[in-house]
Formats: structure tokens, C-alpha cells, sequence
């Protein structure tokens, strides 16, 4: 099954697994969520698709507005550094390979 229509399965799970839990900022969960599960694999294909991987979760409604994902790649997000699963190395090396969803949007 291709990456994609993995998502589109598991957006709506995703969905009912934040509220559930009652998270608070979901975009921001989200975010930091797919940074570290794509940080977590070195295969260069992988680093390539975050960009394609990113549209479709915002496709999908989960990663929030222009606005927030604009402040995030400006460094320019509040409170991201107190996030538990925020490192700083894999965010700068994330935002390198998410440049072209950013244009994107821009």
C-alpha cells in the first residue's frame, strides 16, 4: 500500500485519537509527531517524500493553518523548544527537507 492512501486511512484514526486524549494544540502535535517519526529514518527516499508527506497531512486537515506552519519554518513558533519530543537538530534538518510544502503554501 503506497504512503499516501496510508494516510488518508489513518487521518480519520488520528483524528479520533487526539480528541480522545484531549490534546490541546493539535497542529503542534502533529508537527512534532511527524518530525520524529520521519526523523527516526535515515533512507534518503524517506527524507525525500517529507515535503509530499507533509501536503497530505495538511491536505487532510491535521496540520492546522498557513499561518502556523509559516511561524514554525520561520522559527518563529511559541513554545515549540518546551515540546517533549522537540530537538533542535532534527527540527532545522526537517524545515530543510519540508522547504518545498513551504513554498507551496507560501
Amino acid at each position: 500500500m503506497h504512503i499516501y492512501e496510508q494516510l488518508k486511512i489513518y487521518a480519520e484514526l488520528y483524528r479520533i485519537m487526539l480528541k480522545r486524549f484531549h490534546i490541546p494544540d493539535q497542529p503542534l502535535e502533529t508537527l512534532m509527531n511527524l518530525e520524529y517519526l520521519m526523523g527516526k529514518n535515515s533512507n534518503p527516499k524517506v527524507l525525500e517524500c517529507i515535503s509530499a508527506v507533509m501536503q497530505e497531512v495538511y491536505n487532510e486537515g491535521l496540520l492546522g493553518e498557513d499561518n502556523f506552519l509559516s511561524m514554525w519554518y520561520k522559527g518563529q513558533l511559541q513554545g515549540l523548544d518546551n515540546h517533549f519530543l522537540f530537538f533542535t537538530e532534527r527540527d532545522q534538518a526537517y524545515k530543510i527537507h519540508c522547504k518545498e510544502f513551504i513554498d507551496w503554501m507560501s
